[in-house]
């Protein structure tokens, strides 16, 4: 009896370790190909483009970056309704599937093309 029991024993120990193996292995998202690259751009111009034609707020303190349909909102404007905006008039476009606004507000909006200078130094 007790052979038969081992005999049972052994698949399900088997099964179990490779279910937990298959678990264990890393799930890397293939590389970007060309093609992905130029729809990234194409898409982070789009919406460069849309915050630029609108007139309603300043957002040449924002920085845009697509990554797998992702959009990627960063840098400076001056209120809350402008941040929202942002937001707003990108997802809006085609091919932008979510949206990451790490706009930050504040009175003073830093260029981010030139960190160093803030925006006193500027008017010098």
């Amino acid at each position: 009896m007790h052979r038969s029991n081992t005999k049972l024993v052994w698949p399900l120990i088997l099964t179990t370790a490779a279910a937990l193996l298959t678990g264990c292995v890393s799930h890397r998202p293939a590389p970007a190909t060309h093609g992905t690259l130029i729809d990234e751009r194409v898409t982070s111009e789009r919406v460069e483009n849309t915050l630029t034609q609108n007139s309603e707020f300043d957002f040449s303190h924002v920085r845009v970056r697509t990554v797998n349909h992702k959009v990627f909102l960063s840098g400076t404007v001056a209120s809350d309704a402008a941040k929202s905006r942002a937001e707003e008039l990108t997802h809006a476009l085609p091919r932008v599937e979510s949206i990451v606004n790490e706009i930050q507000v504040t009175d003073h909006p830093v260029d981010l093309s030139n960190p160093a200078k803030s925006p006193a130094e500027k008017n010098r």
